[in-house]
């Protein structure tokens, strides 16, 4: 007997890149593609379902993992808020709240994608 999903259960997909052959852009969106649709076809809420592809040669792993921490957080948006007024006040372009020992990010200061370097810089 299969049960039904929660309505409200995130999926977090990590790909290794190097592992398949994703390397065009073209190649990645056809691969999440079909596999969300295989995972909504089993009844799960396409936009619970988010899909990473990463890298232990590169930053994308903590990148991904800091992503996953900042949905699951439940007070994540409530420290963003605070970290923008901090930022304004202090006219500070970008704030981070880092776990040292992991080197992932808690929460940021506005909600403007990461970019890469960015973040390598700062973690």
């Amino acid at each position: 007997m299969r049960k039904k999903n929660s309505n409200n259960c995130q999926f977090f997909i990590f790909i290794n890149k190097s592992d398949m052959e994703l390397t065009t852009t073209d190649a990645k969106d056809e691969f999440m593609i079909k596999h969300k649709k295989k995972l909504t076809d089993e009844g799960v809420n396409s936009k619970l379902i988010n899909i990473y592809f990463t890298s232990i040669l590169d930053y994308s792993v903590f990148e991904a993992f800091s992503n996953v921490v900042q949905k699951i957080l439940p007070c994540t948006t409530y420290i963003c808020k605070l970290l923008n007024k901090l930022a304004t006040f202090c006219k500070i372009d970008k704030i981070f709240i880092f776990d040292i020992s992991t080197k992932l990010f808690i929460a940021h200061n506005d909600d403007v994608p990461i970019e890469s370097t960015k973040y390598e810089i700062c973690s």
